[in-house]
């Protein structure tokens, strides 16, 4: 699958969106199932790049071009991870909780103290090999595949400790559960679309041309948003049935087809890094 195959007119958008040479492309992308291989072979916390794709953003960001590195994870995870070599990327973790620009850390909330919940979630679970229990910044997490036998168990514990979260800004949380296992979060986070346009407003080059790329539920409102911009495109790794609504919202249908997508987008686009 080519990028042109895709989208046949994309050298015609790529020229509308930078018609003039102080503007940027910017591409946000999801991290798990979209540029990290999402399969049940390694512990589901690992971090496994899809094909070439650490190359193939290289290429963008040496042209000039800004990345975002957007996932529900945390900051520090994502930007530990090898996409970190990749010159001038940013990271926004926790929903579009934090963002780590240009090194510099933004968050509107303080930090949860989960020490209390660590504590029980590692005396019944640590030690186990196939489970992570991780404070994950503003989140919590157990981490397991739901093939794990004990799935359930670890998920009834962590919901029963809710009321141990010890937040003196006096957020209600909520315990989630998902195919990588289990979190604890806030009700109410930012999420990746207005990260997304909050990270915008912290460039210092106006934006040509939008692109965003996800999988998930959480990357939906993000990808609608910029797919029905008249200079956005957005990719969702998924079906076609599945994919989120917008004008301009294209479904990929595998992590390492986005790469060789993005990788013809390096070559098309235009070198405006000097």
């Amino acid at each position: 699958m080519s990028l042109v195959e895709v989208i046949p007119d994309i050298a015609e958008r790529v020229a509308r969106g930078l018609t003039d040479p102080s503007l940027r492309v910017l591409l946000a992308f999801d991290g798990d199932g979209t540029a990290f291989k999402q399969d049940r072979k390694p512990q589901c916390w690992e971090i496994t790049p899809a094909i070439d794709i650490i190359d193939n953003l290289t290429k963008i960001a040496r042209k000039g071009h800004y990345l975002l590195l957007t996932s529900a994870r945390h900051c520090g995870e994502i930007g530990s991870s090898p996409f970190k070599d990749i010159p001038g990327i940013d990271f926004q973790g926790n929903d579009g909780t934090v963002t780590i620009f240009k090194g510099q850390r933004f968050e509107s909330v303080p930090l949860p103290n989960w020490s209390r919940i660590h504590a029980v979630m590692e005396s019944e679970f640590g030690g186990n090999p196939e489970i992570r229990n991780i404070p994950m910044e503003h989140f919590y997490g157990c981490q397991m595949w739901d093939s794990h036998p004990r799935y359930q168990s670890a998920g009834d514990l962590l919901s029963s400790l809710l009321p141990r979260v010890d937040h003196s800004w006096g957020r209600s949380f909520r315990a989630t559960a998902v195919p990588e296992g289990h979190c604890v979060m806030p009700e109410e986070t930012p999420g990746k679309r207005k990260g997304y346009f909050a990270y915008v407003n912290l460039l210092p080059r106006e934006i040509g041309l939008h692109i965003a790329c996800g999988n998930g539920e959480n990357d939906k409102d993000m990808l609608t948003a910029v797919g029905n911009k008249e200079n956005g495109i957005a990719f969702w790794v998924g079906t076609r049935e599945t994919k989120p609504t917008g004008t301009n919202v294209f479904a990929i249908p595998n992590e390492d087809a986005l790469s060789a997508i993005l990788g013809d987008l390096g070559v098309l686009l235009p070198d405006l890094s000097k």
